[in-house]
């Protein structure tokens, strides 16, 4: 998709903790509308390369552009606009126990963006359930979805 600008790129990153590389030199881009499986054993940099996109971890070399934003320079302070953008949800997810993923899902948008009304975020949610293939499953709580889901 070379004619839209990747929505995350990585460019030469790198990542240790100590002296263990987690990610060496990785360029990556992604762009808008693919979908993009990441897969691999454990120890693999998964988690890593997601917490780079999103800003929990910064690189040890290399540049992490996210949504037009060089996420490896950004403040402390900057950090929540980039958040706005591109959401990361880990397998060991935070979800509120009490909301079903359509309200867990309604309740991010409109605590990321306080002008969202609640019928748009429930129908913002609703969308974004179907575009991860969970359409189906935003009347289940938490307890009831799968780690993947």
């Amino acid at each position: 998709m070379p004619d839209r600008p990747p929505i995350v790129e990585l460019i030469g990153v790198s990542r240790a903790y100590g002296s263990r590389h987690a990610l060496d030199g990785i360029d990556l881009a992604l762009h808008p509308g693919e979908l993009t499986l990441l897969v691999g054993p454990s120890g693999a940099g998964k988690t890593t390369l997601l917490k780079l996109i999103n800003r929990e971890i910064r690189p040890s070399s290399g540049a992490v552009w996210v949504a037009g934003m060089a996420a490896h320079r950004l403040k402390t302070s900057q950090v929540a606009q980039l958040r706005r953008r591109v959401g990361v949800v880990f397998q060991d997810f935070k979800l509120l126990p009490r909301l079903t993923a359509q309200e867990n899902v309604a309740f991010a948008l409109q605590a990321a963006d306080l002008l969202v009304s609640g019928e748009e975020a429930r129908e913002r949610s609703l969308d974004a359930l179907e575009a991860v293939g969970l359409g189906d499953r935003g009347s289940a709580f938490p307890s009831q979805l799968s780690g993947g889901q």
